[in-house]
């Protein structure tokens, strides 16, 4: 398109390229999701309805993902989780790569023995899979009773998968 991109401003159709990661809850299932929002922007010509407003650039794409939602922790510099942490039929006992918090520095460091415990008891008492609770447990702050709470809140308006629960033994 003629005159979208300024030249002048933008040598070579010179173009900003930003990509934005995010979360949300949604409502009223309580689901918690993850997006990718991808911007392509360039200088505004002088000809284009974005100069004729006093826009200094143009949004040449924009690109949105939802999906469902994936820990930042998915992006940590660590080693592949083991065939075993990524089976959602695992035992309810807390397995040493399940049990990992990225650190500052990048390397896993073990989970606390009070976290672990925490992880066990509300496991036992939802039957949710490792990976759910995890995600209850850190988005409720560790805290059981909040966990309780809100997962019992989900499950009542349906808002859980099927695969989010632990086979039936």
């Amino acid at each position: 398109m003629p005159g979208l991109v300024n030249e002048a401003t933008s040598p070579a159709g010179a173009v900003i390229y930003l990509s934005i990661h995010g979360e949300f809850q949604e409502f009223p299932s309580l689901t918690v999701r993850s997006f990718d929002r991808s911007f392509l922007l360039g200088a505004a010509g002088p000809a284009s309805a974005a100069a004729l407003k006093g826009w200094p650039c143009v949004i040449l794409t924009d690109q949105l993902i939802v999906r469902g939602y994936s820990s930042p922790l998915a992006w940590a510099a660590t080693a592949a989780p083991s065939p075993a942490a990524a089976d959602p039929a695992a035992t309810t006992t807390v397995t040493a790569a399940a049990a990992t918090n990225v650190g500052v520095n990048g390397k896993p460091e073990p989970m606390s023995d009070e976290k672990s415990a925490l992880v066990k008891r509300l496991m036992e008492l939802t039957k949710l899979n490792m990976s759910f609770t995890l995600d209850c447990l850190t988005q409720n702050h560790w805290d059981l009773d909040a966990s309780l709470a809100n997962f019992a809140e989900i499950a009542a308006r349906g808002g859980l998968p099927s695969d989010a629960f632990l086979p039936p033994s």
